[in-house]
Order: C-alpha cells, then sequence, then structure tokens
C-alpha cells in the first residue's frame, strides 16, 4: 500500500463512522403539524405573502426533523431558530428565490418540505452549515465535532502512513510521524473554517446526519465506536 493510498483511508472514514452508527427509524415518523389543503394554502399566500410562506414552510420542516430524528432533547431553542434561518437560505438558493419556494408550498404543501428537505433541516439543527442565498454561496460546512472525529482518523492512520513512507523512501518513520501529525492538525484547523462546494442537485447523505445525532447525543460510546472502525481498518 503506497502512502497516498494508505491516507486516502481517511476520504472514506465518515462512510465508515455512518455504517457503524446506530439506525434510523425503520419507518419515518408521521408529521404532527397541521398539512392544510390547497384552498387554505392559497388563501394564506395571498394574504401574507412569499417570503412569509416560504419561511414558514422552512420552519416546518425544521420542526419535523425534531421529531424525524428524536432532537428534541438534542437541540435548543437557539438551534431551531437558528436552523429556520438556515434553511429559509437554503430553500431559496435550492430553488431560486421565495417565490419559487412559496410556489412549491402551494403545490405540494408542507409535506413536500418534510419528504424531501428534512435531513438538510436535520443538519442545520445539529451545526452544519448549508448553502445559502444571502451571499450566493454554495458551500457546506461541517460542524466542529465531525471535524474531530475526522482527526481522529487521519491520527489513527499515521503510523502506518510514516511505516509506508519508510518502506518507500527510506525517511525514518519517526520523523515522518511528526511532519504527518502536523500537517493533520493543521488541515483540522483549516476545516473548521472551509466550506465544500455541492451542486444544487446534491442529496444530503443520511448516515451524516446519523453520526453527527450520535456524536451529540452520546461522545464517549460515537469515540468508541469510532475506535472500533479503526482498528478494523489499520489493523
Amino acid at each position: 500500500m503506497s502512502c497516498k493510498e494508505t491516507l486516502s483511508i481517511v476520504g472514506g472514514a465518515v462512510i465508515f463512522i455512518a455504517a457503524t452508527g446506530r439506525a434510523g427509524p425503520d419507518e419515518p415518523r408521521k408529521c404532527p403539524q397541521d398539512h392544510p389543503g390547497r384552498q387554505h394554502r392559497a388563501e394564506s399566500l395571498a394574504k401574507r405573502g412569499d417570503a412569509r410562506m416560504a419561511r414558514s414552510a422552512a420552519g416546518h420542516a425544521v420542526l419535523y426533523a425534531v421529531v424525524r430524528y428524536d432532537l428534541e432533547n438534542v437541540v435548543t431553542d437557539a438551534d431551531k431558530e437558528r436552523a429556520q434561518e438556515a434553511v429559509y437560505e437554503f430553500l431559496k438558493w435550492k430553488l431560486g428565490n421565495a417565490a419559487l419556494v412559496a410556489a412549491q408550498f402551494l403545490s405540494a404543501g408542507y409535506q413536500h418540505f418534510d419528504n424531501g428537505y428534512v435531513d438538510e433541516a436535520a443538519a442545520a439543527l445539529l451545526g452544519f452549515e448549508l448553502p445559502q442565498e444571502k451571499g450566493g454561496h454554495s458551500l457546506i460546512f461541517f460542524p466542529p465535532q465531525l471535524v474531530d472525529l475526522r482527526l481522529k482518523i487521519q491520527k489513527a492512520v499515521v503510523p502506518l502512513a510514516a511505516k509506508t513512507i519508510e518502506a518507500e523512501f527510506g525517511i525514518p518513520s519517526a520523523i515522518s510521524t511528526i511532519l504527518l501529525n502536523a500537517y493533520v492538525e493543521q488541515e483540522a484547523k483549516v476545516l473548521k473554517r472551509t466550506g465544500f462546494n455541492i451542486p444544487k442537485e446534491y442529496d444530503f447523505p443520511n448516515g451524516l446526519i446519523k453520526v453527527a445525532i450520535d456524536s451529540r447525543k452520546d461522545p464517549k460510546g460515537t469515540k468508541e465506536k469510532l475506535q472500533k472502525v479503526i482498528d478494523r481498518v489499520t489493523k
């Protein structure tokens, strides 16, 4: 295995974590909020306008995400308020503007946003920063706890990478270990300030939501699961 191949383990690390995480609900939990019919939606849109109903759709999706992923004891009221604004901006970015978000609300109702955007809403609740119309950026930022988990994985493969470098290039592993550890520490600092560009058709991975929830609900247990993955991959 080359140094490049060894370090590429990190690229799929989050997938490994997600695979060891707890399973989500077998059946999506039903949204307990009201889902008015088309006539009522049309009246609300005419009375309140595009922006307000687009915000309402975003807020509805966020509150459903709390139910869908059992987040009531995981997130705070401040998380919910921040997520509602984030999902509103995300929907405008995704669909084009508030008028187009409102048009989908009119034609398909709140359930359309429940089905289509609950993962993004959960991500916003859990500290991910989503793409947004405001500022026109298409970046997603990972929450600090997931960057820290990635750092743990990278540090775990450093000894293997150092041995590979020594075998291929004759550089003592003691030297490579120091350099590689410094590299991954610096990368983690950068990742906490760096977003990843995503296309509008990007489907937010459910596995990332699960591991983000686990890292909040049970930080110790999540790290133990992660260590088992690391042991399996690097042995």
